[in-house]
């Protein structure tokens, strides 16, 4: 019990400092990417593995602390489109975007199972989401005890449609993004998807109203039926 508690402090602590450092992590990502076009790609299909050790050319290139640069080749090494260019076993770049080694066969083999469980639950979190889009949604139409049948319809009151609110157009938005993505998610990679500045705090107020659940590692992901607590928004 002791050693859980512990554990779930030191998550706590691990994402507030990740949550602090957001913006710079932000920043970063973009700068790469227009620093160094021909190793940072956007485009899927255009990317290859990063040479090995290129973190310590980074540090000598870009004034960062070495946490930043840590989780922004952390989110750019984790994305799908990278683990199908290690299989491809695609050259590795340097920083100028020339090859310079190559992706062994148990590197390949690491990639392919980290892309299997991202696949898998990809469909788990497809597949509940249409069972929720495909279950009844309850009535919450009011009638009188007396003369319902003579008596004409009533606007509905305040308490009528209590449970019918929407969810924030902001927290519907990671909804969605968390029902199509590979699994849990890191609130920067949720901040780079959606453009959002500081998700976290977002995310926390939807984990205490049940519509997403953290995961290992300050990781998110949508609960298993996230539409049908649209009521806890009220309580």
């Amino acid at each position: 019990m002791v050693s859980t508690t512990k554990q779930a402090a030191a998550r706590r602590k691990r994402q507030r400092q990740y949550e602090r450092l957001q913006p710079q992590i932000n920043a970063l990502y973009d700068d790469l990417h227009q620093r160094y076009p021909r190793t940072f790609v956007r485009d899927p299909e255009q990317m290859h593995p990063l040479k090995i050790g290129i973190a310590h050319d980074l540090r000598v290139c870009v004034a960062t602390p070495p946490r930043v640069l840590n989780y922004v080749l952390r989110l750019y090494t984790t994305q799908p489109a990278y683990l199908r260019a290690l299989i491809a076993q695609k050259p590795r770049l340097d920083l100028s975007g020339q090859a310079v080694g190559t992706v062994t066969h148990d590197e390949r083999e690491v990639a392919k199972a980290y892309l299997s469980q991202w696949e898998k639950r990809r469909q788990l979190k497809a597949s509940r989401r249409q069972q929720v889009d495909e279950e009844p949604r309850p009535s919450h139409t009011r009638q009188r005890p007396s003369d319902s049948a003579s008596a004409p319809a009533a606007s509905p009151s305040p308490a009528a449609t209590h449970h019918e609110r929407r969810v924030p157009d902001t927290w519907q938005r990671i909804l969605s993004y968390l029902a199509t993505s590979a699994g849990p998610q890191r609130p920067v990679d949720i901040g780079v998807a959606l453009g959002m500045n500081n998700p976290g705090g977002i995310l926390r107020r939807m984990r205490e109203r049940g519509l997403v659940q953290q995961v290992t590692r300050g990781r998110y992901e949508i609960t298993s039926e996230p539409l049908n607590t649209q009521a806890s928004l009220d309580s």
